[in-house]
């Protein structure tokens, strides 16, 4: 009987199929990886435009809401009408006086506009400035960091 428990015994282990080990997964490389971040990347660029976006109109929006309603506009002096019984119509058309000159820029019909200042530079010059000094002090940060490092 010792023989028969020997045979089976040995037939059991020849049943059983030996498993290789198992492989450790494959390295990958940094060009792998860069290629899955694409899509992630070009979502934080639009977010980061969007957020911009936002930024700029919402400080127009503001700066409408709390400055003037309505504009104020002076007609310049060579446009006015002319009142009936005037000062101007008495006087003689002499060559020798010269026409009133104003400050503002001449459209090709001869009227004169002014550009007005609405503000939404400043709001731009804010976002720009503020984020000229946020990535400064990141980057002296990061300078700081990385020498404790070493």
């Amino acid at each position: 009987m010792a023989e028969e428990e020997e045979k089976q015994a040995i037939d059991d282990t020849a049943e059983e199929p030996q498993v290789p080990p198992q492989a450790p997964p494959p390295i990958t490389t940094a060009e792998e990886s860069r290629d899955k971040q694409w899509p992630a990347l070009l979502l934080y660029v639009l977010i980061a435009l969007l957020i911009a976006v936002l930024v700029v109109f919402g400080g127009r929006w503001i700066y409408h809401k709390f400055s003037e309603k309505t504009p104020t506009t002076t007609a310049p002096a060579g446009n006015a009408p002319a009142k009936p019984g005037s000062a101007t119509e008495s006087q003689p058309n002499d060559s020798t006086t010269a026409p009133p000159t104003t400050s503002g820029t001449q459209t090709p019909s001869g009227s004169t506009t002014t550009t007005p200042d609405t503000g939404p530079g400043n709001i731009v010059a804010i976002f720009v400035g503020a984020g000229l000094a946020a990535a400064g002090l990141h980057f002296i940060y990061q300078l700081r960091r990385d020498a404790r490092q070493l």
